[in-house]
């Protein structure tokens, strides 16, 4: 957590490679309830995004240890964002829905993004990485127990 809080003062990025288990979520809320405590009084927005597997897992820790954010689930057929846009703190959705709605995602700018499973994006090539290259935030943060599967390029891209 102090190292993610380093790089979010310096506005600087990364990545967080532990093994499965070992609290990599826990960790990146731990870093959202540091922003906003340091940043009392000052509406910010964070971002989350992940597998659709887990998004309403992601949903629930953040409710459970996060009770004073505002999260807005932006998934499925209904999403929209009108909801975050006026009350929420934590947009968090899905990486399919990132890239259906990366031009509006776009258009936000986040204090904070963590991005979960970023090996998902581990292709240059992909849309998943063109998506996530368009999002505007002071600090992402990339959450993965696998930052190489095959090749050394991988890691470069993430």
């Amino acid at each position: 957590v102090k190292w993610l809080w380093f790089l979010y003062s310096y506005g600087l990025s990364g990545l967080l490679c532990d093994d499965m288990g070992l609290g990599k979520t826990h960790q990146a809320m731990a870093l959202l309830a540091g922003v906003r405590n340091a940043n009392k009084g000052k509406k910010m927005r964070y971002f989350v995004v992940c597998p659709t597997s887990v998004i309403y897992h992601w949903e629930e820790l953040l409710k459970k240890f996060l009770p004073e954010f505002r999260v807005v689930v932006f998934y499925g057929t209904q999403r929209t964002l009108k909801a975050f846009n006026s009350s929420a703190d934590v947009l968090l959705t899905s990486y399919g829905t990132l890239r259906s709605e990366k031009e509006a995602l776009s258009k936000i700018t986040f204090e904070v993004a963590i991005l979960d499973e970023i090996q998902t994006a581990k292709n240059m090539q992909s849309q998943t990485h063109h998506s996530l290259t368009l999002l505007k935030a002071r600090t992402k943060i990339g959450l993965t127990g696998t930052p190489i599967e095959n090749r050394l390029l991988e890691l470069k891209a993430l």
